[in-house]
């Protein structure tokens, strides 16, 4: 009850402070400095790093060590026509607590593509990509073992952790193309939010993902196999960022799409408070919402929140 009221106090305040800034606007870009063949490149690394220790300290708490790396990638070409943005990035990060083994903290790798042709000042035709794995295996810890049961006939007994995924796996995969219109754009092209609308499709390729299907009735956890899935619908994209100066920057990508043929509905929400504190250092709030009734009947969410010594690569 008291997470939850937690996380509802810190959205409303997100929320609070982006009505109080007031300008959005859809491109989440440093400023380019480099250049090859047309294609303006830019390049950051970012990483953190948290010891905390205690010793005869009578409040409590637990020796932590967390260790975070961020590598941020953008590619873009545009002229009077059309602009073509890419851009790529990957997150690790390991945590571990009064000696135990390291766990994983944070694990993506994202990969966006978008090409957009001018159809007039707002309006535009477009055809977009964005792939999401993870780098390294996923696992799932117990505080006391447990009996898995998997696909309801192999059976592990007595486990404190069970790998419900190999390195990158599952993948996804969403490719779309429609039209696209700019509901707001500030005279500098900086600020804007777009909204777009087509045809799309959903992949998702899994070699060993496993998700919880477990029946409350029986002492066991059942986990199940998730098979490779592919389908067409309808998609609808909103794209916008909410700047509040130069040193605060909000970016949302929403997602929404209806399977044609199984009728189920997928969508994915993610956001980023980006706070810059200085040249190389900042601090950054993650939260990723993810609904999928073809794997999971339920919302998937998970927040972050990293302070960052950043070097601009290029």
């Amino acid at each position: 009850m008291h997470r939850r009221l937690y996380k509802c106090s810190v959205l409303v305040m997100l929320i609070g402070l982006c009505l109080n800034t007031g300008i959005l606007y859809a491109d989440d870009e440093p400023e380019f400095e480099a250049e090859y063949r047309d294609w303006k490149l830019a390049g950051i690394f970012s990483g953190s790093l948290n010891l905390t220790q205690f010793s005869d300290w009578q409040a409590g708490g637990d020796d932590t060590l967390t260790i975070t790396g961020r590598s941020d990638f953008w590619a873009v070409r545009s002229n009077d026509r059309y602009e073509w943005k890419n851009r790529m990035r990957a997150v690790y990060g390991i945590s571990k607590i009064n000696g135990e083994d390291f766990r994983t903290s944070a694990d993506s790798l994202k990969l966006d593509s978008r090409y957009e042709h001018k159809m007039n000042a707002r309006a535009f035709a477009y055809l977009r990509g964005h792939a999401n794995t993870s780098l390294a295996p996923k696992y799932v810890h117990f505080d006391t073992p447990k009996d898995i049961i998997i696909d309801g006939e192999t059976m592990y007994q007595d486990v404190d952790k069970f790998r419900i995924a190999t390195g990158f796996d599952p993948i996804s995969l969403e490719q779309g193309i429609g039209v696209g219109y700019t509901l707001y754009e500030t005279p500098d092209e900086t600020s804007e939010i777009t909204l777009m609308a087509g045809i799309g499709s959903r992949q998702l390729v899994s070699r060993s993902y496993y998700v919880k299907k477990d029946d409350s009735t029986t002492p066991e956890l059942e986990y199940e196999k998730v098979s490779d899935d592919f389908e067409m619908g309808v998609e609808m994209v909103l794209d916008a960022t909410i700047t509040i100066n130069s040193y605060v920057k909000f970016t949302s990508v929403g997602v929404l799409f209806l399977g044609l043929d199984d009728n189920l509905w997928r969508s994915r929400w993610d956001n980023a408070l980006e706070v810059s504190l200085g040249q190389y250092i900042g601090i950054s709030f993650t939260a990723d919402m993810i609904y999928d009734e073809s794997v999971f009947d339920g919302v998937q969410y998970k927040t972050g929140t990293l302070l960052t010594f950043r070097y601009r690569l290029f």
